[in-house]
């Protein structure tokens, strides 16, 4: 059953699925999906929350530490919100 924890380096990890408010998957080319992918994560990064993108008083902000890069099970390297990832298996340490 996948819980949430702390994320790190090699822990198998999975993107959640699509749910209202989400681009129209039709819209979005196949190959772009995420949704629902699983895989290992590579590196933390930073992740930009653009949510204020559009006001230039505020701006978009840099979340340290809250972008995931994993590998999923096609091989691509996904660049995800830490909070839209839930751990499936940690990596042994």
């Amino acid at each position: 059953m996948p819980w949430k924890v702390s994320l790190k380096v090699g822990d198998l990890v999975q993107y959640r699925s699509w749910r209202p408010g989400d681009v129209d998957p039709r819209e979005v080319p196949e190959m772009m999906h995420s949704w629902d992918d699983y895989g290992i994560i590579l590196r933390i990064t930073s992740w930009v929350n653009a949510q204020n993108r559009y006001d230039p008083d505020i701006g978009p902000e840099i979340l340290e530490g809250e972008g995931i890069v994993f590998l999923n099970q096609r091989g691509e390297q996904i660049l995800a919100w830490k909070e839209d990832l839930t751990v499936i298996e940690p990596s042994p340490d």
